[in-house]
């Protein structure tokens, strides 16, 4: 028996439409290819996205914890909260893993200086009277509260500072 090649016996249109074919198929493998690089790049960029939204809530998370326990100082009469000076709480209240991501508590203290667009405010923002209009109202305190929250399959961290005034009222009758 008398092997054939690929070419041997046929005719030359038909070996034309093979070649043909073969670099229609090389062309979709290549598209197809990018079209493969284009969707995986997408979906990455979403999960990254995602990431950080989750990082975002875990630091928002801080900050409430932050808020709660603020409250709580004040409801027993203590005005002067800072963490991590004073501990009021045990160590694992202010920094936890939560499903894939953790929180953590950076910084509570009373703000010493302010930068405005205008000018920088060098005072301390406690017991500062609360004024409204010519009446004196009460008190009040200005905290910084600097929180984190990291999601570690990415990487990813997110640092929230924010400013918390609590006002104390007096009482009017």
């Amino acid at each position: 028996m008398i092997k054939r090649y690929f070419f041997a016996g046929r005719s030359g249109e038909s070996a034309m439409i093979e070649i043909i074919v073969i670099m229609v198929f090389s062309v979709l493998l290549f598209v197809g290819a990018i079209y493969l690089k284009y969707s995986i790049q997408s979906v990455d960029g979403i999960l990254v996205q995602a990431h950080r939204i989750k990082a975002r809530n875990l630091a928002y998370a801080a900050y409430q914890k932050a808020l709660l326990t603020l409250k709580h100082q004040y409801a027993s009469g203590h005005t002067n909260w800072l963490y991590p000076d004073q501990k009021v709480a045990p160590a694992n209240h202010m920094e936890r893993s939560l499903g894939d991501g953790n929180y953590k508590l950076l910084k509570v203290e009373i703000v010493r200086d302010l930068k405005t667009p205008f000018e920088l405010l060098e005072r301390t923002f406690h017991n500062a009277p609360y004024v409204i209009g010519d009446a004196e109202y009460g008190k009040y305190d200005v905290y910084r509260i600097v929180s984190m929250g990291e999601v570690p399959a990415s990487k990813t961290r997110v640092k929230l500072i924010s400013l918390v005034k609590v006002i104390r009222e007096k009482v009017r009758y």
